[in-house]
């Protein structure tokens, strides 16, 4: 359910509410169709917003949101007979809440752009009902980011010219850490034990600035725009995962893609 009120000429209000519901991923369905003993996921989202004009090229919005989570899909900590167990229990709750904010002028006055930022909170509980001891506690999600942060601009020259830049800051996701390696005289390898927090630390934040030039051609019949992209111009350390040694002790990170410049072009023909 979806309303929106126009409280003004220049101001409204805006709600939602729905459920959602996600069926079982990947290997959760099982092998065999007996083998599909959970049910769907399901999220209750909503949402509470005001949108601003500012005069004829400027809007203002904020949004306030809450989502409640049931029914995830987690590891069965009682699994012991695959005749008999399944694998996977529809045990887990979470809890979702934040705020955004954006800001945009259109393209008028040769200049345009925006400003989005989020700031957000996403937890889980994988074993609400059962104690601490087996579970019971609430963790960030995989992919919780704090702070969210863009920044597009850009500005039109004569002749058909336009230089356009965007800037992103998004907090890195959470990852439980390895404390350390036991020693397996049998295989002669280590193997890996994680810290007793779940999710307890975060990767590097990203952040990148990209810059772009292009011109416009303009035929009887066609158009062409030629232009160039400079990806992280300007980049932050940007790990995409942590990688460890032998036995656990040390670790780096491994970042993302470095620095791209990228030319290009697109025509569109009236036939």
């Amino acid at each position: 359910m979806a309303l929106r009120w126009q409280i003004t000429d220049t101001t409204a209000l805006k709600a939602g509410s729905g459920l959602y519901l996600q069926p079982p991923q990947g290997q959760e369905f099982g092998v065999n169709d007996d083998q599909l003993t959970v049910n769907f996921e399901r999220g209750w989202s909503s949402e509470l917003g005001l949108e601003q004009r500012i005069a004829e090229t400027g809007t203002v919005d904020i949004t306030g949101f809450t989502k409640k989570l049931d029914r995830l899909i987690v590891n069965n900590p009682e699994y012991e007979d695959p005749e008999t167990d399944p694998l996977y229990v529809n045990e887990g709750i979470g809890r979702i809440y934040g705020v955004e904010f954006m800001a945009r002028k259109a393209l008028v006055d040769q200049w345009f752009g925006w400003v989005s930022y989020t700031l957000s909170r996403s937890e889980r509980n994988n074993y609400p009902t059962r104690t601490e001891e087996e579970g019971n506690e609430w963790v960030r999600f995989d992919f919780d980011q704090t702070h969210i942060l863009t920044v597009v601009g850009g500005y039109r020259m004569p002749l058909d010219f336009e230089l356009s830049s965007r800037f992103q800051y998004v907090t890195g996701n959470p990852y439980t850490p390895f404390a350390g390696g036991v020693y397996d005289v049998d295989t002669q390898d280590y193997t890996l034990y994680p810290s007793a927090n779940t999710n307890s630390e975060r990767l590097a934040p990203y952040m990148a600035l990209d810059l772009r030039a292009d011109k416009l051609f303009t035929f009887k019949r066609w158009q062409l725009e030629v232009y160039m992209d400079l990806l992280n111009v300007i980049k932050g350390e940007n790990p995409e995962q942590v990688q460890y040694n032998y036995d656990g002790t040390e670790r780096i990170y491994v970042s993302g893609l470095p620095f791209i410049p990228s030319l290009g072009f697109q025509a569109d023909i009236n036939f």
